[in-house]
C-alpha cells in the first residue's frame, strides 16, 4: 500500500542506547516525634560517593519527613563532607557542640556506608 505512494523499503535502522538513570539507595537517620532515631531510605539520582548519606543528612528532612514529625539535631548545611584517607569522614560542621542524639544520627548514618565521622563514636544499637 505505502509502495504506490513513492515510499521506498528500507532495512532496519539501529537506534542509539536506551537512556540510562543511575538511582542509589540512601540511608540516613533522622529523630521521631518521641526522640528516638528513625531510618529513613531516600532514592537518589546522579553520581553518589560514600560521603552521600552523611551530605544527604546535613541538608535536612525533606517536606515530606517533616510532614511526619521527623527532625534533625544535626545543623542544616550545604558545606561539602571530605572524606579523608582511610574510612573517615570530616563534617563541615563542628561536632563538638552537638547534642548526643545529633551524635547518633551522625554516627548510625556513617555506620550504614561502613565509615566513621571524625569527632564521633561508633553506635552499636542504630534502629
Amino acid at each position: 500500500m505505502l509502495a504506490g505512494c513513492g515510499v521506498r523499503p528500507t532495512g532496519v535502522i539501529p537506534g542509539g542506547p536506551a537512556p540510562t538513570i543511575t538511582s542509589t539507595d540512601v540511608t540516613i537517620y533522622l529523630v521521631g516525634p518521641d526522640g528516638g532515631l528513625v531510618r529513613r531510605t531516600r532514592v537518589l539520582t546522579g553520581e553518589t560517593t560514600a560521603a552521600t548519606p552523611l551530605q544527604t543528612l546535613l541538608a535536612g528532612p525533606t517536606d515530606a519527613e517533616r510532614k511526619e514529625g521527623l527532625t534533625s539535631e544535626v545543623p542544616v548545611t550545604t558545606g561539602a563532607v571530605i572524606i579523608r584517607t582511610g574510612n573517615t569522614l570530616i563534617l563541615p560542621i563542628d561536632t563538638g557542640t552537638l547534642p548526643g542524639v545529633a551524635h547518633a544520627q551522625l554516627g548510625c548514618t556513617a555506620m550504614t556506608t561502613g565509615l566513621s565521622v571524625a569527632g564521633i563514636k561508633a553506635f552499636a544499637a542504630c534502629p
